[in-house]
């Protein structure tokens, strides 16, 4: 990702992310309240659908907005859909805010696996005939508005409070026998720690009074070094996506360009592509074979070499079948 300087905590801060810019948006969609998706004593004020598997479902709280519950996929059987709601609320957001103010928040949720749908690699290794399992999750979550200042996006400039976030998640395994719940070794059932045990995550919210949701969200590693960066978006965009989509979405922007671009693609299959530019009478200018190995790609190309004028850009698959082919228009300062 671009270079992005967090600075230290403090007043009167100066934080630019003009260089976080992208033609390929997420959009997040709340949902009022739907009651014949949940049964009748989940009370909740209204959902967003994650993705084609996933629903968070939240309530407001006097000034403090909670997720409560959700709907996904059972981590131990992916066949299996379960309905969760939170014993201690998962807090998301609060108002007002201050500088230096500071709250800690504890939510326990619990993903309950029927006798019935236990896989059976699973049931092999309990170490007693479960009528249930379950994953316990508990997530201590500490909330500090530790600076204040300006943030600069590649749109707009906004006055800002920072909130730093700190989570703690901590999943266990219990096994229902014998007419009651008890805690069984992780290590029984995933002994390379990839599901259950402990995390942390730490993130940064930039919060203004000008819109209702933060205007940043910088996540950061171990080191403290960002690696993921979600801003909100301008009004007009080249392509807004749904959040819970699964088509494939290729773009390239700005367009017209003085010559640098951003390529994104989203969902495409894993391997090798072809990148390629001609002109106007099909003749290749420039090509690239670029790799996908995730979900969201992102290249970052300069093509002002080419000269002020119309071309085309297309994506070529391991095939060489086209997958697209549009125009790129190059213009001078």
């Amino acid at each position: 990702m671009p270079s992005v300087n967090l600075k230290k905590q403090g007043q009167d801060q100066n934080w630019d992310f003009s260089s976080l810019s992208s033609g390929l948006a997420y959009q997040k969609i709340l949902q009022s309240k739907d009651v014949d998706m949940l049964p009748t004593n989940f009370e909740y004020d209204f959902l967003i659908k994650e993705n084609s598997n996933t629903i968070r479902f939240y309530k407001r709280t006097g000034k403090r907005i909670y997720e409560i519950g959700m709907q996904r996929p059972h981590p131990l059987n992916s066949a299996y859909n379960v309905i969760s709601k939170y014993d201690a609320p998962k807090l998301i957001t609060y108002a007002p805010l201050r500088y230096k103010d500071d709250l800690t928040n504890r939510s326990t949720i619990y993903f309950t696996l029927p006798g019935t749908e236990i896989p059976q690699i699973v049931n092999k290794r309990l170490p007693v005939t479960a009528d249930s399992i379950r994953i316990k999750i508990q997530e201590v979550a500490d909330f500090r508005v530790d600076a204040w200042g300006t943030l600069t996006l590649y749109y707009d400039r906004f006055e800002v409070l920072r909130q730093e976030v700190s989570t703690r998640i901590t999943k266990t395994l219990e096994i229902h026998s014998a007419g009651k719940w008890s805690k069984i070794n992780n290590n029984i059932l995933d002994p390379a720690g990839d599901l259950l045990g402990t995390s942390s995550e730490k993130f940064y919210l930039f919060l203004s009074d000008e819109a209702k949701n933060p205007i940043a969200k910088i996540i950061i590693n171990e080191a403290g070094d960002p690696v993921i960066a979600e801003i909100t978006a301008p009004e007009e965009l080249n392509k807004i996506v749904s959040n819970d989509l699964t088509s494939q979405e290729i773009v390239l922007s700005p367009n017209p360009t003085y010559g640098e671009v951003k390529l994104e693609l989203m969902n495409l299959d894993y391997g090798e592509y072809d990148f390629v530019i001609s002109n106007v009478i099909g003749k290749k200018e420039w090509g690239e074979k670029i790799v996908i190995d995730r979900k969201l790609n992102s290249f970052k190309y300069n093509f002002s070499f080419l000269g002020k004028g119309t071309y085309f850009w297309a994506l070529l698959d391991a095939k060489g079948q086209r997958i697209i082919t549009k125009r790129l228009v190059i213009i001078t300062p």
